[in-house]
């Protein structure tokens, strides 16, 4: 969901949103390639960022539901995670939203997972979602101003509360055993 509204400041030259991957790591990267964010289409690697030869700024915006459906839920997180911490190389930001299929894994609900999707995959995948949850990397929405516009990025359905709601949760599973929790989730 886009929510714009007017008003007025400037840090970006540009804004690409991404949506939906669910699992599908080869058209992400086509859609990364496309917008000229990555190099190539096999490389999750940050090209240089220009408009007209002039260096810019780019915000990427991933709208969230990474897992469920393809076979490359895994692959496709671990490119974001690296475009996030390296962006500022580039004076450039990624902001990466958590959607609801996203949500249901930490539920253990996993079923539109893909059969690929080994029960390591979504350990990893788990654990990687609850610390980019408690490490701010993953937020439930996005919002900046833009030539005299406010936009508002979320996930369709998430809101602020829900999103509160998983925060602390995460925060929780992350103070206890988080193993032993991680394990539950994903055993059911």
């Amino acid at each position: 969901m886009l929510l714009i509204l007017c008003s007025e400041s400037d840090i970006f030259s540009r804004i690409v949103s991404i949506g939906d991957i669910h699992g599908s790591y080869s058209e992400l990267m086509q859609d990364l390639y496309l917008a000229n964010i990555t190099i190539s289409e096999s490389l999750c690697e940050w090209q240089n960022q220009t408009i007209n030869g002039n260096s810019s700024t780019t915000l990427l915006v991933q709208m969230g539901d990474i897992v469920d459906r393809g076979d490359s839920s895994l692959q496709a997180l671990l490119c974001l995670r690296h475009l996030q911490s390296t962006a500022s190389t580039y004076h450039s930001k990624v902001i990466r939203l958590i959607g609801n299929h996203d949500i249901w894994w930490l539920e253990g609900n996993f079923r539109m997972a893909n059969a690929a999707d080994s029960k390591k995959i979504k350990t990893q995948i788990i654990r990687y979602t609850l610390d980019d949850i408690t490490s701010g990397l993953l937020v439930g929405a996005y919002h900046i101003r833009v030539n005299g516009c406010s936009i508002l990025f979320t996930h369709g359905g998430i809101n602020r509360q829900f999103f509160t709601y998983i925060t602390q949760q995460a925060t929780r599973i992350a103070d206890e055993n988080d193993a032993e929790m991680i394990e539950r989730y994903v055993n059911g």
